[in-house]
């Protein structure tokens, strides 16, 4: 309950839930105020003034740009230092609340400097439900008190039972105040302006250094993604060379466009030219697909397929080491020479 001057050492009257759900209160210098995970104000009547204004439907923000200047004759301070909270009234009307700006700031920045932040604020007299009856919160600074739409504060307990007379009253304690004050259509002081900021339920600056963490995880493995697709690539290129040049020494002069279905079409025309019936393409492609593996890294100059034999020219320098493991795989193998700086290699169809 905000009172008085906002410092430090000023004595609050405050309740609050404690973790088992009993209601709590007690008094205490806003220094020395109870841990909580919510704090809400209760603004006494003597900080604030309620009035009831016909103004045109506006947004809020203008609306609270107009209010000032429907109020400047009913102020005593001048609208530039005061806050204005807005509500709606059952008939239409504009509820407002008034309040000095910097003693709400000052208060709002004392609790801050303690680790208690605001959600909301606010005015007692909404926080009472109206009834017919008289209904009386008396307190050390005063007596408020509220019938239907009608409040009035008294400074004096004496003066207030004197103006009551003999009209029935009910008092009203914490436990009567306390409830949901957005149900009942309270004013939050704090609007405009004094709009709490969204806090986090945690401190970002523990996270920096793990958000950092993470960010370079998140690049070394994308860099490292890049470079395994690139080098991929380079591969994939690579053999794709390969395979056009071998198709290029082994058909010379035929146009190549997709060497794969070119290939195959090749062997197929070649193995069925064959009249002796004894070498046909299947022939060819089953001897090519035996010695693949041992023939791999070897660059061909021209691959010829002729009674059941397959004349491999290669240069010079790397037909020892084909012949070699040809023969360590058991296949029939003997050489000729071929072009300048070539030597052919004859594989038969068959093996030892």
């Amino acid at each position: 309950m905000l009172a008085g001057n906002p410092a430090p050492d000023t004595v609050i009257r405050w309740c609050g839930i404690d973790a088992s759900g009993k209601l709590r209160h007690g008094e205490d210098i806003a220094g020395q105020l109870p841990a909580a995970t919510a704090v809400e104000a209760v603004v006494l009547p003597t900080h604030y003034s309620l009035h009831l204004l016909e103004l045109p439907r506006q947004s809020s923000q203008r609306l609270r740009a107009l209010v000032p200047h429907a109020l400047d004759d009913r102020l005593l301070a001048g609208g530039q230092q005061r806050h204005f909270a807005l509500g709606s009234a059952a008939d239409g009307k504009t509820r407002v609340i008034a309040c000095d700006k910097a003693w709400l700031q000052r208060w709002v920045a004392v609790l801050a400097s303690q680790g208690l932040s605001l959600r909301n604020a606010w005015p007692l007299v909404d926080l009472v439900q109206p009834l017919d009856e008289w209904q009386r919160v008396q307190l050390d600074d005063g007596v408020l008190l509220v019938k239907g739409d009608q409040s009035t504060w008294f400074d004096s307990a004496a003066v207030a039972s004197q103006w009551l007379e003999d009209q029935p009253v009910h008092d009203l304690a914490w436990s009567d105040i306390y409830g949901d004050p957005i149900r009942s259509g309270a004013i939050n002081l704090l609007q405009g302006d004094l709009t709490p900021k969204l806090s986090l339920p945690f401190d970002t600056r523990k996270l920096k250094r793990t958000v950092g963490i993470l960010i370079a995880l998140f690049v070394v493995l994308t860099v490292g993604s890049l470079w395994d697709w690139w080098q991929l690539r380079q591969q994939a290129t690579a053999l794709q060379r390969e395979l056009r040049q071998t198709f290029a020494a082994a058909f010379p002069g035929t146009p190549i466009v997709d060497p794969i279905l070119q290939l195959q079409s090749q062997l197929q025309a070649a193995g069925a030219g064959q009249g002796s019936g004894t070498a046909s393409g299947a022939d060819f492609t089953g001897l090519l697909q035996r010695i693949d593996g041992i023939a791999t890294g070897t660059h061909l100059r021209r691959l010829q397929f002729e009674n059941g034999q397959l004349q491999m020219e290669l240069a010079t320098a790397e037909a020892p080491a084909l012949q070699q493991k040809l023969a360590g795989a058991g296949f029939k193998v003997d050489q000729q020479p071929g072009a300048v700086g070539t030597t052919v290699l004859r594989v038969q169809g068959g093996q030892k």
